[in-house]
């Protein structure tokens, strides 16, 4: 069961699983998107850095 961007505020008290629904569709923008949903500028993405939260932005380096 999904309980990112499920649109209940019961799954996370600061609702923090509900940041970043808003974006729909991150490739149309050239942005990099997580396996969790977030997205991230491009430069973001093969950084070193795990910005997603969970390596997504680090595969296929």
């Amino acid at each position: 069961m999904a309980l990112v961007c499920d649109g209940t505020d019961m799954d996370c008290p600061d609702n923090s699983d509900e940041d970043y629904c808003w974006i729909s569709d991150c490739t149309s923008s050239g942005d990099i998107e997580c396996t969790n949903g977030v997205c991230w500028e491009a430069a973001y993405g093969c950084d070193g850095v795990d910005n997603c939260g969970d390596c997504s932005d680090e595969q296929g380096c």
